[in-house]
C-alpha cells in the first residue's frame, strides 16, 4: 500500500489474511507471488458505492488543491485519484507491466492510455509544478 505522499507499506502475502482499506484513498498493489512453493495466489477488490461517495465534489480537483497547504487535505482525500498517476508515474508502469507483462499487446494499450492521462495533466503549467512538488513531499523517496 501507497498512502498518498507517505511511507510505502508492504503486507507480505500469509495464508488467510484479509487486508482491510479504503481503496478509494490508499494506492495499492498487488506485487506478483514469487514462492518456492509454486503456489497459486488470489486476490479480489470488493467495492462498496453509494450516493454519497464519489460525487463530483469528492474527485474534482480545483485551483484551491494546488497549493501546499492542501496537501493534509489531499493526503486524505480521493482528489488524490487525480494526481497519483504523475506523481507515482514509474511506480504505475511497473504495476502495469506486472500485471499485463505476459500480454505485450494489453500493456502497450495500458500504458498509452496511463501515458494520455498524463499529458491532460502536465499540459497545465501550474498543476505540472504542483505535481513537482508534490513528488517532493513523498516520504518513500526522501527516506531513501
Amino acid at each position: 500500500m501507497m498512502p498518498f505522499l507517505g511511507p510505502c507499506i508492504t503486507v507480505p502475502p500469509k495464508f488467510c489474511t484479509v487486508v482491510l482499506f479504503q481503496s478509494d484513498m490508499i494506492l495499492h498493489r498487488v506485487r506478483p507471488v514469487h514462492s518456492h512453493m509454486r503456489k497459486t495466489r488470489y486476490c479480489f477488490t470488493i467495492w462498496f458505492d453509494g450516493a454519497l461517495s464519489n460525487s463530483d465534489d469528492d474527485l474534482l480537483l480545483k485551483v484551491q488543491h494546488l497549493d501546499e497547504g492542501a496537501i493534509p487535505f489531499l493526503r486524505r482525500s480521493a482528489v488524490q485519484r487525480t494526481l497519483s498517476r504523475a506523481v507515482y508515474e514509474a511506480e504505475y508502469e511497473e504495476s502495469l507491466a506486472d500485471c499485463f507483462g505476459a500480454d505485450p499487446v494489453a500493456l502497450q494499450i495500458s500504458l498509452r492510455e496511463h501515458h494520455a492521462h498524463l499529458q491532460q495533466l502536465l499540459k497545465h503549467e501550474r498543476l505540472r509544478a504542483f505535481l513537482k512538488v508534490l513528488k517532493d513531499y513523498r516520504e518513500d523517496l526522501r527516506a531513501a
